[in-house]
């Protein structure tokens, strides 16, 4: 877990806007595009944000495959299968394409290839707290997503010239 403390010359609601700001809606990985949600919720006094994976994109033969938490849509002319944990279902215009599309999907599907296990569990959480009028201790913290971490800790620093603590 990477774990870095700030301080930053503003206040906390421009700092919390910024912050969300600089939270990319996506990453590019070498396998394919991760897409992310922001949650914001204000408590006590500070302002928290997580960024989560919500979804996945990547390719897998001439099918573009979108990687969702509870199910994995594949798509290629025309044809689109959804695989979710309770079954799977099929449009592809006729019951043969159909089948054609069912039996090519499932042929494919060990050659997927996805990011590691723990993917879902993946997030960077933010704290901000109004430390005076005019200043704001930020925490950042990672679990595995450290290479964005490391991009918005340049952003805090181009921004602020905030001072690590």
């Amino acid at each position: 877990m990477l774990t870095r403390y700030y301080r930053i010359p503003t206040s906390l609601s421009i700092a919390a806007a910024r912050l969300a700001e600089m939270m990319p809606a996506a990453h590019e990985l070498p396998t394919g595009i991760v897409r992310f949600a922001l949650d914001r919720q204000a408590q006590d006094g500070a302002v928290y944000l997580t960024l989560r994976p919500v979804g996945y994109f990547t390719r897998c033969g001439a099918w573009q495959v979108r990687v969702e938490p509870e199910r994995m849509q594949w798509t290629h002319a025309g044809a689109q299968v959804t695989l979710t944990p309770d079954g799977e279902s099929v449009f592809a215009g006729s019951e043969a394409r159909e089948r054609r599309a069912r039996c090519c999907v499932m042929t494919r599907l060990p050659e997927l290839r996805l990011p590691d296990p723990h993917f879902w569990a993946w997030r960077l959480d933010a704290q901000l707290e109004e430390v005076t009028p005019n200043q704001v201790s930020l925490v950042l913290w990672t679990l595995r997503m450290e290479d964005i971490a490391e991009q918005i800790e340049e952003y805090v620093y181009a921004l602020w010239q905030a001072r690590l603590t």
